[in-house]
């Protein structure tokens, strides 16, 4: 369910669901929540990198490596 969450776009609900599955002991939760957790990291250094700060963007180049995550390439 949190899975399917986050895949909709719905990060906050999931995130919800997820972390109480994953403290219920739930080890597919918790590598769920891992996961999301780091995209949304990656995506709001992204926004930062955006504002100019090189920092941000060097991170979140680091972290989308670690996790294999695409940029999100599409403009608002």
């Amino acid at each position: 369910m949190g899975r399917a969450l986050a895949d909709r776009g719905e990060a906050v609900p999931a995130i919800a669901y997820l972390e109480r599955a994953a403290e219920a002991g739930d080890a597919e939760a918790r590598a769920d929540l891992a996961q999301l957790i780091a995209e949304r990291a990656v995506y709001w250094l992204d926004r930062l990198g955006e504002s100019g700060d090189e920092g941000a963007q060097a991170a979140a180049d680091m972290l989308r490596a670690l996790i294999k995550t695409p940029p999100d390439n599409v403009k608002a």
